[in-house]
């Protein structure tokens, strides 16, 4: 049980680590107001601390996914991030999947990150949300 706590931490640390880049050269999007942030409340899983960081010609949106009210069960889904032009156009989608650990007995956190390689427009918005089921289901 302890190495694989470990291991997760490890890994979750690397990807982390590699997509953050060091964070002297890289640029908080949100706080220098050059995109929004969008992060769509659902329930029962939520969607927190999402970051938008600029480092040379990758853009990187990482964050956590918890459950409310019941924080030891699993967490199914995966969080949809979209990139969207100030006029309404879709600039790009995409599904992703998160790693989900054991905080302590009584607590269970998923963590994402994704790099997108994109020249976007000024006022972009970023739309994070939590979906709990595959998109092909539903159609």
């Amino acid at each position: 049980m302890t190495k694989q706590i470990t291991l997760s931490f490890g890994c979750l640390s690397m990807i982390l680590m590699t997509l953050a880049g060091c964070s002297s050269t890289s640029i908080n999007m949100v706080d220098a107001g050059t995109v929004q942030l969008d992060v769509v409340e659902t329930h029962p899983i939520a969607v927190s601390n999402v970051k938008v960081r600029h480092n040379g010609e990758n853009i990187s949106v990482f964050g956590r996914v918890h459950r409310w009210g019941q924080p030891t069960l699993a967490i199914p889904g995966h969080v949809d991030i979209s990139f969207i032009a100030p006029n309404g156009d879709v600039i790009v989608e995409r599904q992703v999947n998160y790693m989900t650990r054991r905080a302590t007995r009584h607590s269970r956190n998923g963590y994402f990150a994704e790099r997108f390689n994109l020249d976007i427009p000024d006022d972009t918005t970023i739309r994070v949300v939590h979906h709990h089921g595959d998109h092909n289901a539903s159609k």
